[in-house]
C-alpha cells in the first residue's frame, strides 16, 4: 500500500462520525412589523408636498444624531428605521391626509 493511502486510512479512523442524521437548521424569518404612522393634516410638517407625503421626525434625545426627513413611500421609512436601528419611541412618523 502506498504511503499516502496508509496516511489517509489512519486519519480517517481518528475522525469522529455521527451515526444519525444531523438536525436541519430551520429558516426562521422575523416578522416584518410596519412602523406606527399617524395621519396628519398640518401642512407645516410637509413642506415637500405632493412628492413626499411622509414625514419622519426623531425624538428630542436623537435629534442631535438624526435630522427630520421626508419620504415618498412607507417602505423607505422602514428602511430608514432599520438602518439606524430605531425603536418606536425614538421617532414619530406622519402621513399627510389633507387636500393637496
Amino acid at each position: 500500500m502506498p504511503r499516502t493511502q496508509r496516511s489517509l486510512k489512519s486519519n480517517l479512523t481518528t475522525l469522529t462520525t455521527s451515526n444519525g442524521s444531523t438536525p436541519k437548521k430551520r429558516n426562521v424569518t422575523k416578522r416584518k412589523t410596519s412602523p406606527k404612522v399617524s395621519n396628519s393634516r398640518k401642512k407645516e410638517l410637509f413642506p415637500h408636498l405632493p412628492r413626499f407625503p411622509y414625514a419622519f421626525i426623531p425624538c428630542k434625545e436623537r435629534s442631535d444624531q438624526l435630522n427630520k426627513a421626508w419620504f415618498d413611500d412607507l417602505d423607505r421609512i422602514e428602511d430608514h428605521i432599520k438602518r439606524y436601528k430605531l425603536k418606536q419611541d425614538e421617532y414619530t412618523a406622519y402621513h399627510y391626509t389633507g387636500k393637496k
